[in-house]
């Protein structure tokens, strides 16, 4: 990974976007090709990179939960690692 990409404003879109499909930070920085260390001093540095990502993750976060209402008659829906996610990513408590 490499801390050179210089960051540009039109990123926050993008962050928006991809956390509405479901996509955690890991996989932002993917796209951007950035470490976490990239991604948090962006955070630290750039208010409005900071706001997108945390209404990517509210974002993120709606994705995931629509998943399990969407799947609660699927027999085939693996809500054993769904529930990990949740918790893991986004806090919740059994």
């Amino acid at each position: 990974m490499s801390n050179n990409i210089a960051y540009n404003p039109r990123m926050c879109d993008v962050v928006i976007d991809l956390m509405s499909e479901g996509k955690l930070p890991n996989d932002v920085m993917k796209a951007f090709n950035i470490d976490s260390d990239t991604f948090l001093l962006w955070q630290k540095l750039y208010p409005k990179f900071d706001a997108a990502v945390k209404k990517g993750l509210s974002f993120s976060e709606g994705w995931w939960e629509e998943q399990g209402r969407l799947n609660l008659c699927n027999p085939g829906f693996d809500f054993n690692r769904w529930k990990e996610v949740m918790c893991g990513e986004f806090g919740w408590h059994e």
